[in-house]
């Protein structure tokens, strides 16, 4: 550094020394003196003519130009950080209450071909979830709020604009073992049944999930990840999807002890735990209690959970004692492919109905939260003479996380 501004210096003074003797008749050279210098030689006189700015002009003219530059710089930043708010980290903020605020699309779901009786494929849209959210993250970067307005959802009490939003909530994290969730916010009913889409493996959620869970409603909930336990505890509002408030309440519970914690990641992760949810809404009591075994070890996982229910809540209420049980298997084959197999049992024990599905499936990463998804199932039932064959293909995606992978690649 010391070198380069040596050289720097050394540069003004040759052209301070080279302009004052140029201008300065003081210090000009007598034409004899350079006649006598030539001494008759063929040399052509070269006319040096010495720009008629002086230096005050020339560093008003560089002053300016870095001033341009500084303008172009700024107004290019601009136009990236406007982009960023459909990236991943979103727009940043230098001051203010807020941080940082991204607009993402979500969507999973796809087409499912349907053959019942050895007739033909019949084909339709499905897709649990195709959601325009706001994440807002305020200046403390430990609060933000969270919406999230699905566009696709088809039961009848969802027809209202409120019936529509998956969640509405703020979010507080205290620390890296502490969160709490307040407003409009998923049931944690089961393990399946109390995740969002983005985490499943496969494009339908198991039977029990998909009756027992995949709710929300209005309160509050807690969430704690410790070295040996996780739990996830809610108190709610009895209601679903902002439909009938007031009606009653709810409290839900799940939790799980890691063995193997103590082992670090040598033998893999194990979670064994249990969950209930109970609750009344208007004239009805409902009542759901299971467990669950998750184990990961390296490329390979394997999810086993099993629950009862004597009347429900999930996506809407249901009367009636049923249980079920699913199991998941799956493999990274490499990082982005994934191979796997779900056994799925669901009964009604009131008439003793009995519905089975057996999965198989192959996922490709594009990014960690975005994939394209193919699964076979075939579906036995005792009120159906003959099972039922589905290949269902689709996405599961954050749009930001293809815009990065877009930018990331130019």
């Amino acid at each position: 550094m010391r070198l380069y501004e040596k050289k720097s210096l050394d540069g003004i003074l040759l052209v301070l020394i080279f302009v004052l003797f140029s201008i300065c008749p003081a210090f000009s050279m007598p034409e004899t003196l350079i006649d006598e210098e030539l001494n008759g030689n063929e040399l052509e006189i070269i006319n040096l003519e010495v720009p008629q700015k002086n230096l005050k002009d020339i560093i008003e003219e560089n002053s300016k130009k870095d001033i341009d530059d500084s303008i172009n710089v700024a107004k290019t930043k601009k136009r990236q950080n406007l982009l960023n708010l459909f990236r991943e980290r979103g727009y940043q903020f230098e001051k203010g209450p807020i941080k940082s605020q991204r607009i993402s699309f979500y969507t999973h779901g796809g087409v499912l071909m349907e053959s019942q009786r050895d007739k033909d494929f019949s084909s339709r849209m499905q897709h649990a979830s195709n959601e325009l959210s706001l994440s807002t993250v305020f200046a403390n970067e430990k609060t933000r709020l969270e919406i999230a307005y699905n566009f696709t959802k088809t039961r009848e009490y969802n027809d209202t604009i409120w019936g529509k939003f998956s969640y509405f909530e703020v979010i507080h994290t205290f620390n890296k073992h502490q969160m709490l969730e307040i407003g409009g916010l998923r049931v944690p009913n089961g393990y399946e049944g109390g995740s969002p889409s983005s985490q499943l493996h496969f494009l339908n959620r198991s039977q029990i999930a998909r009756t027992y869970g995949n709710g929300s409603a209005f309160g509050v909930r807690n969430r704690g990840d410790y070295k040996y336990l996780f739990y996830d505890v809610s108190f709610t509002d009895g209601s679903r999807f902002w439909q009938e408030m007031l009606g009653g309440a709810e409290i839900t519970a799940l939790a799980s002890i890691k063995p193997l914690a103590k082992f670090g990641d040598k033998y893999g992760t194990l979670k064994i735990g249990g969950s209930i949810d109970h609750g009344r809404s208007h004239d009805q009591d409902f009542s759901v209690v299971g467990g669950h075994i998750m184990y990961k070890y390296k490329k390979f996982y394997w999810d086993t959970e099993y629950q009862y229910a004597n009347n429900y809540a999930g996506g809407w209420y249901g009367r009636g004692k049923s249980h079920g049980l699913y199991t998941n298997i799956g493999y990274f084959v490499t990082p982005k492919i994934e191979l796997l197999a779900r056994y799925d049992f669901f009964q009604k024990l009131d008439n003793h109905n009995v519905s089975t599905e057996y999965t198989a499936g192959i996922n490709y990463y594009i990014t960690p939260v975005a994939k394209v998804m193919l699964n076979y199932i075939l579906s036995t039932n005792d009120k159906k003479p003959a099972p039922t064959h589905k290949i269902y293909m689709g996405v599961d995606f954050k749009y930001y996380s293809l815009l990065d992978k877009v930018i990331e690649n130019l």
